[in-house]
């Protein structure tokens, strides 16, 4: 039987002998808000990259109806967004306690992948940016996830906590009350019951704007002052395969997941959405052309080809890897781009098959998972570096004159795998800088058109 517990706060802390007013790293793992765990990750190799230099925090958060149930009685309890207010704490307790482990509470840094990285962007923008550096000082977020983001009180947030109280056995009299004391099995029931009701490949139980900590969604909240100094941000290649059904094969089906899973979208906005993704039909109509990894650079770009799809349905895997990851990545690179006493660097990983959550085996490697050596030390180099210094070892600083990105890939190697999840042994780092505005036939603009739509798509 799985075991379920809220008793889950908890950190582990690793430093160095003889550490001293050293840099902290403190990593937030990923799984939606929903699933993960802090013991997955041991930060030892990062650390030997880093020369021992920092000390490092892994944080667990209260996850799935734990940490993100909403509904009204729930704000009256000051519980919404409880799993951000247990990393908020975390922090809390770094600054007053990670001096005795030797690390400097003047100099730490944030970080997560995927809904870490998320966590990461709310609190780089909570309270409205009241927090300024005061908690972290640098923040890094590898492929950020943002999904669709509602208020606590609109109805779909409430009829999932209403579903929830119901399959626990609980009555709207008193619910939150027979909610905290019922049994964990109730409570496990309850949450599959809900996540039936949920669409494939998302998440039930995720942040909501509580008008405090989260004042607005991300899209607006960008806009406005910002915690924090300096962010290293970025996205994988191939994002949008893990999320998005594999059976979109023509236009109807793309328009047909459109407003499935995106149902506030208009018919005049489904029809942009495709003027700007799709290209001519005679590319569009089947998954059945060679698959190969773009260039970033010349055509065909990942608008309909990558290793892993062609055609409609590359269309909607690479929409979906825009909308949720890869532009939230260029947001906020550029909200701390354009502020002033701000810095922002922004990468690519592009080794093969660079699906959602492949980079994380290369900066936190282990020996069951052997990965390119030389991929591997480039990013931790980079990431060390950044803790350290602020700056991502030689990466450019991205910038409204040059726009400039790190794109980490591989060359050479022998094939191991096959189909979308292929990859190259003992390839060689290749990694070079381009534009991020022009990357992916045009990406930047895709990002700005998603984003005056960020109403209608609820993020």
């Amino acid at each position: 039987m799985l075991k379920m517990s809220e008793d889950c706060l908890f950190l582990n802390v690793f430093a160095p002998s003889n550490a001293t007013e050293l840099p902290v790293f403190v990593w937030i793992h990923g799984g939606g808000y929903n699933a993960g765990s802090a013991s997955a990750f041991d930060p030892s190799a990062l650390m030997k990259a880093g020369n021992n230099g920092f000390v490092s925090v892994i944080v667990q958060y209260r996850l799935g109806p734990y940490g993100f149930l909403s509904s009204e009685e729930v704000k009256d309890a000051g519980g919404l967004n409880a799993g951000i207010q247990d990393i908020q704490l975390t922090l809390q307790w770094v600054q007053m306690y990670i001096g005795m482990f030797g690390g400097d509470p003047g100099r730490v840094t944030i970080a997560g992948e995927s809904a870490g990285a998320g966590a990461v962007m709310i609190l780089a923008t909570a309270y409205g940016g009241g927090l300024g550096p005061t908690l972290f000082e640098n923040s890094i977020t590898a492929s950020p996830f943002l999904p669709q983001t509602f208020h606590f009180n609109e109805q779909v947030i409430l009829e999932q906590y209403w579903t929830f109280a119901k399959s626990a056995g609980c009555s709207r009299l008193d619910s939150l009350r027979c909610l905290q004391a019922a049994s964990t099995e109730s409570l496990a029931f309850a949450t599959a019951a809900v996540a039936s009701k949920s669409l494939s490949g998302t998440f039930s139980f995720k942040p909501v704007v509580d008008g405090d900590l989260v004042p607005q969604r991300l899209s607006k909240t960008l806009d406005g002052p910002l915690n924090g100094k300096r962010v290293l941000t970025g996205n994988n290649a191939n994002e949008g395969f893990a999320f998005t059904p594999q059976n979109i094969t023509t236009l109807d089906a793309f328009t047909a997941y459109l407003r499935t899973y995106f149902p506030r979208l208009t018919a005049d906005n489904i029809t942009a959405i495709t003027s700007v993704y799709t290209t001519p039909a005679d590319v569009l109509d089947s998954d059945v052309a060679p698959k190969f990894a773009t260039s970033g650079v010349f055509s065909p770009t990942a608008l309909n080809q990558s290793q892993v799809s062609t055609g409609h349905q590359q269309v909607a895997n690479n929409f979906y890897a825009e909308v949720t990851f890869a532009c939230p990545s260029y947001w906020l690179a550029g909200a701390y781009m354009r502020a002033s006493d701000r810095a922002a660097f922004q990468y690519q990983f592009s080794v093969t098959p660079a699906l959602h959550g492949f980079d994380t085996l290369f900066y936190f490697p282990a020996r069951e998972r052997p990965v390119d050596a030389g991929v591997s030390r480039a990013f931790m180099d980079a990431y060390a570096g950044f803790v350290a210094e602020g700056v991502p070892d030689d990466w450019p600083q991205k910038t409204a004159a040059e726009p400039l990105m790190r794109n980490l890939n591989a060359t050479g190697g022998r094939r191991i795998g096959a189909g979308p999840f292929t990859m190259f042994e003992g390839a060689d780092v290749a990694q070079g800088d381009v534009d991020a505005d022009v990357w992916e036939g045009g990406r930047r603009m895709r990002c700005d058109f998603l984003r005056s739509l960020a109403d209608e798509l609820v993020i």
